[in-house]
């Protein structure tokens, strides 16, 4: 063995939270997989790492880029979703041009062949394509033997052609458990994750799974009762099955019996995505005694055309009759609901609206727009169906032959106004919320949590699960798995500072002699709040505008929220000045901001105004300046006059 192995630090990037609440459930299970595999093939000459979650989650860009470089790698792989590629890409610019010799290694459901695009950036050097344990392995031993890693299957190198295809690895047990053998630590990642199964019969035309396995490969028996043995040893809550679609398994009854009998305390819950069609009176009882609580199933469109145009064929009656049996048992019942579909109508799609609301087979609804993403039969067959798409993520359908981008707006006003609800909802601002308690001196926080941690955000789905359509993006074994990662939050950065010191906000009074200069770029979390106050924002607008573009230059994918705080008569801070600072703020736009690019609340996105307004004066403030400012920006009454 050499003595002086090899460093390889595989990085997964975080959905990009939609405020200052921590991030929860980024479990980097594929580079723990790749990890694994590495081990049990007796890889020798590196030393491979993961980068901790408490890194990965938190830093900003140029805090992360320090972070990396600071372990003095000599390649850094990435799994890489449509909710962290740019981001991905953004940050391998600046490793590359701080360490051009640092070989840069992409994988995941972003790494396709028909998705061009992300090949043009000149930082990667390397790509796995489809399945990576293998390659990965087979690229590190020639990297240490000094070989060269062109003709690897399944390996995009820079300079050459797409590779060979790469046979699958089929035998999920060699690939389980990274937490049974500690890789992962199931006592602290939330939820465990555990993938039974590999491919999927269906073929649904928008799901990136029937393009990446040929057939079905499935963890033993043993294998799976020694994760739930170790789920129950190290306390864990709650167990999400990763499966594409947990009952297209023949035996799925017995199965049920095997998450039953490996939960016998009834400890943790499952969750997981199924097709309701398959579900009669005795799998819903299954699944309870097993102890699921949530499930998600998808609808998608009860349009008869679209169903033969997406490949997927639902039975209404026997839709209606597996979600019933759920709901019964007690199970939550999760539906999706698809805006875009080729076939679909504003017609066709208000039916699926009325028939969800007159039947009620949910606990809740999920309404999203349709992604056409790499590697599926839906991007593959886009021109000749006539759809028009986002180039860059979320990719989101904005024209097909019978919608156009005004109808997908109104069909999701109609949907939110039906339901009651606001899907992708931002967190609410609330005073006083979280261990730090929001913004300096001000008790003001969003939606509940603090800096440290694994917290959650938003809904259930919005930017938290990226608008999942069945199982569009979790190419597990493709190198990404698509959920947080490992321990020692207490590691120092490269620019000498700890994760216990990072910068998540900062107030400046701009009418001050001296104002505050904002924190270094290296020492910002990503998730960042500008707090600016000032007797008179017209005059200061120039100045304010100037910090904002500060925030964003030098770390790009930030969360933005700047806090506004209006002293004496508010009506100084204009709807000039909003504008103009919501223009300085969309002058980088990240991943959030396309998420909610169709969303019919215009104002979402990675960036937010907050003005700040005591409670007190609410009936003396006039409704027409109160509109002007609401049309750009959150208004928060606060309990206690913050002047």
């Amino acid at each position: 063995m050499n003595r002086n192995p090899l460093l390889a630090l595989l990085v997964q990037l975080p959905i990009p939270p939609p405020g200052p609440q921590p991030i929860q459930g980024n479990v980097p299970l594929a580079a723990a997989y790749l990890k694994l595999f590495a081990q049990r093939c007796g890889l020798e000459g590196w030393r491979i790492e993961i980068l901790p979650a408490q890194l990965a989650n938190r830093l900003g860009d140029q805090a992360l880029v320090a972070a990396i470089l600071d372990r003095g790698p000599q390649l850094v792989g990435f799994t890489c979703y449509l909710w962290n590629i740019q981001r991905t890409i953004w940050i391998t610019q600046q490793l590359k041009a701080a360490q051009p010799e640092l070989r840069i290694l992409l994988g995941g459901p972003e790494i396709t062949r028909d998705n061009s695009w992300v090949y043009e950036h000149a930082a990667i050097n390397l790509a796995v394509l489809g399945e990576g344990e293998q390659t990965f392995v087979d690229l590190l031993a020639a990297l240490r033997a000094g070989r060269s890693t062109e003709g690897i299957p399944g390996l995009w190198n820079r300079g050459g052609g797409m590779p060979i295809p790469r046979t699958e690895l089929g035998d999920l047990d060699r690939i389980s458990s990274p937490y049974v053998e500690g890789i992962l630590d199931a006592a602290e990642e939330n939820p465990m994750l555990m993938e039974t199964s590999r491919g999927c019969r269906y073929r649904c035309k928008f799901c990136y799974y029937p393009k990446s396995y040929s057939s079905i490969h499935r963890m033993s028996v043993g294998q799976i009762e020694a994760n739930l043995r170790h789920a129950c040893q190290r306390g864990v809550k709650e167990i999400y099955l990763l499966d594409p679609t947990l009952n297209q398994r023949p035996d799925f009854a017995g199965f049920l019996r095997l998450l039953a009998q490996g939960n016998p305390d009834r400890q943790f819950t499952y969750s997981a995505e199924l097709r309701a069609e398959g579900i009669c009176a005795e799998t819903a009882q299954l699944l309870r005694e097993a102890n699921f609580q949530e499930v998600e199933v998808g609808l998608q469109s009860v349009d008869p055309e679209a169903q033969k145009l997406m490949g997927r064929h639902i039975s209404l009656e026997a839709f209606e009759r597996g979600t019933k049996a759920m709901l019964d048992e007690g199970i939550r019942v999760r539906v999706d609901l698809i805006l875009g579909l080729p076939g679909d109508t504003v017609d066709s799609v208000r039916r699926g609206l009325e028939y969800l609301d007159r039947v009620r087979p949910f606990t809740e609804l999920q309404v999203f727009n349709l992604s056409i993403l790499p590697g599926t039969a839906f991007r593959q067959t886009a021109s000749d169906l006539g759809l028009e798409y986002q180039p860059r993520p979320p990719y989101y359908v904005l024209k097909t032959p019978t919608l156009d981008l005004e109808d997908l707006y109104g069909l999701m006003e109609e949907a939110q106004d039906v339901f009651g609800i606001v899907f992708d909802a931002w967190p609410e601002v609330e005073e006083g919320v979280g261990e730090e308690k929001g913004i300096g001196d001000w008790g003001l926080g969003i939606g509940g949590g603090g800096e440290g941690g694994e917290g959650g955000g938003g809904n259930s789905r919005g930017p938290m699960a990226a608008g999942t359509q069945d199982t569009e993006e979790r190419g597990i074994g493709d190198w990404g798995s698509g959920i947080g990662e490992e321990k020692d939050s207490r590691r120092v950065t490269a620019a000498g500072t700890r994760v216990t010191s990072l910068q998540h906000q900062c107030r400046v009074d701009l009418d001050a002699p001296v104002q505050t200069a904002l924190p270094v770029a290296s020492s910002r979390s990503l998730a960042f709040t500008l707090g600016l106050k000032s007797a008179d924002f017209r005059v200061r607008a120039a100045e304010a505008v100037e910090l904002v573009r500060q925030v964003l230059v030098n770390n790009p994918h930030t969360t933005l929220q700047v806090i506004l705080e209006p002293v004496g008569d508010p009506r100084h801070l204009t709807a000039e000045v909003l504008e103009a600072l919501l223009a300085a703020s969309h002058e980088s736009l990240s991943y959030l901001d396309w998420f909610y690019s169709l969303h019919p609340i215009r104002l979402l996105g990675a960036k937010r105004l907050v003005v700040l307004l005591p409670a007190a004066r609410e009936e003396l403030l006039d409704a027409a300046w109160l509109d002007e400012v609401e049309d750009r920006a959150t208004i928060h009454w606060a309990s206690a006059s913050p002047y």
